[in-house]
């Protein structure tokens, strides 16, 4: 048994002294230190199976009769006795029961399963349970009575009951081993006094006397002058004492952990809209109640794989090449880098991250082509993105906007996702119809499109750009005239030139004196990003590689 090996190590690791026995202060050790234990009950015994049989049954009742006596529930002391029930008797409920079976797990040292802790209601069923128990014995000085003191509820629950006690770098170590931290404390405190020495225990000579068990990492390294500091494997805690991972709390003193990224990612996050672009596009192109997309449309798949690289760009993960040679090739032909590879937190995104850091650098229209699998180089075909539009239909599903379902088509079940919140798709709708009818242009703040985010005129454009290279731009206009679509579809024409160039060739309401301020509001964009432009190039390339869809396809 584990607590067989502690004694023995213990003792075997302490000189023995020939005088008498002396009071000596315990010196503190990296492990049991008095400010690192706050157990619910005082105990100066400890029950090792592996020790012969002591106990007797009156000597088992007197304790458990003193521990109730010391329990400041019981209405009348007076009915303590053998024979005491503790419901009728003392007048104890349920949960008040609870914690008198818990007291008596930490006066002997014992865990009772919780089915044969539900049978114990009174002092002779506590008794006949430990008495039950295989070599039931103490060890330590003669028994007194202990000062229970029960600060608040506590709850019959196995997690808590073990993890009881456990404090910082004792938390990971003790649980492997399954030993209570009180059962270290005592041991500590019986050898002190059989042996008139001092003797420094560490989780390591535990796990050396329980033999063949891997330690956890434990906590931060405890303060403390302890002379074996040094020989302890523990994190590395800050200069000022304090994890940089944690807060304190004002109010009750609690810290918090967290992860440093986490705050950063919300920061970034809050700048970004709840949308990609690919979700937007996708958005556009599905059927409200089938929850599909056409059969017929062999160019959203190009384009959504267009989108994923121009979200990159956005982000901030990827640019341009710096070389000033560049301007000799076509934008599309331009090589393309990663400038941060911090994951986004969309998984598609991430995937395509991680392909164009570990791999060579390649031109903005190779990229579209090999994620789309338009490619003869076989060597190259694993770098094809699958199942995208499935995939970003799950995304939105969780986002709340799409739900599942199943739909039969004649000969096989299909998944389909028709829209649960119309309030996105609206929105994307008049955003659309915004920027191809009107003369001025004003987008208003939206859930979707928050007013912080950045390049707010230039992602719609691009949405609108993109939502036309994949066909699905009509849907976003069939509550327009004939005429009316006609002249929305002129001005996005008029739009992909423009800005499928680098610079954007800026142009003030076009030919049809639609969107007059686009060309004003994207120039302020772009002035106060000044630092952006090589990834703005991007931008423009991959509207570049959209004009040409048709062709490609």
């Amino acid at each position: 048994m584990f607590r067989a090996a502690i004694v023995r190590s213990l003792r075997a690791s302490v000189p023995r002294a020939v005088r008498a026995p002396a009071s000596l202060p315990i010196r503190s050790s990296p492990i049991a230190r008095p400010s690192q234990f706050s157990p619910c009950f005082v105990s100066q015994a400890v029950r090792l199976y592996s020790a012969p049989a002591g106990l007797s049954k009156d000597e088992v009742e007197g304790r458990i009769v003193n521990l109730l006596k010391n329990f400041d529930k019981v209405s009348d002391a007076n009915k303590i006795n053998g024979a005491s029930h503790f419901s009728n008797d003392l007048g104890l409920d349920s949960l008040d029961t609870v914690e008198v079976v818990m007291a008596i797990e930490e006066e002997f040292s014992i865990e009772i399963p919780d089915k044969e802790a539900d049978g114990i209601h009174s002092v002779d069923k506590a008794v006949e349970y430990i008495l039950s128990q295989p070599d039931g014995s103490v060890i330590g000085p003669p028994w007194r009575a202990p000062s229970l003191s029960f600060s608040e509820p506590l709850r019959r629950n196995d997690n808590v009951r073990r993890a009881r006690g456990l404090t910082s770098s004792l938390t990971a170590g003790l649980a492997d081993l399954r030993i209570d931290p009180g059962t270290v404390v005592l041991l500590v405190q019986r050898e002190v006094e059989a042996n008139s020495s001092v003797p420094i225990v560490t989780l390591d000579s535990l796990m050396a006397s329980a033999g063949g068990l891997t330690r956890r990492r434990g906590g931060g390294r405890v303060a403390g002058g302890d002379d074996n500091e040094g020989s302890r494997v523990s994190s590395p805690t800050p200069k000022n004492g304090v994890p940089e991972t944690s807060f304190t709390s004002e109010e009750n003193g609690h810290k918090i952990a967290f992860d440093p990224r986490d705050i950063s990612e919300s920061e970034e996050r809050s700048k970004q809209p709840k949308l990609t672009l690919m979700e937007e596009v996708l958005l556009l192109g599905l059927k409200d109640k089938q929850g599909y997309l056409s059969f017929w449309n062999e160019n959203i798949s190009y384009a959504l794989r267009g989108c994923i690289v121009i979200e990159l760009a956005f982000r901030g993960r990827i640019s341009m090449q710096k070389d000033s040679s560049r301007r000799r090739f076509p934008l599309a032909d331009r090589i393309i880098e990663v400038v941060d590879d911090t994951l986004t937190g969309e998984v598609l995104l991430d995937e395509a991250l991680k392909m164009m850091k570990s791999s060579e650098k390649m031109s903005v229209s190779s990229w579209i082509d090999l994620m789309s699998g338009e490619t003869w180089n076989l060597m190259k075909i694993g770098y094809q993105l699958k199942q995208v539009r499935e995939r970003l239909a799950k995304g939105l599903v969780d986002k709340g906007i799409l739900r599942t379902e199943k739909r039969n088509f004649l000969l096989f079940d299909m998944a389909t996702h028709p829209v649960a919140d119309g309030g996105a798709k609206d929105e994307l709708h008049r955003r659309v119809r915004n920027v191809c009818s009107n003369r001025t242009v004003i987008i208003p703040p939206s859930p979707w499109l928050p007013e912080d985010a950045e390049f707010r005129y230039l992602r719609t454009i691009t949405m609108v750009c993109a939502a036309y290279a994949a066909n699905v731009l009509e849907n976003a206009l069939v509550t327009m005239s004939h005429e009316a679509r006609e002249r929305a579809f002129a001005q996005v024409d008029e739009l992909l030139a423009e800005y499928s160039q680098w610079p954007f060739a800026r142009r003030g309401g076009g030919s049809q004196g639609i969107g007059a301020n686009l060309a004003q509001a994207v120039n302020d964009e772009v002035n106060k990003a000044k630092d952006k432009e090589l990834q703005l190039e991007i931008v423009a390339a991959c509207l570049s590689v959209f004009t040409r869809l048709d062709s490609l396809l």
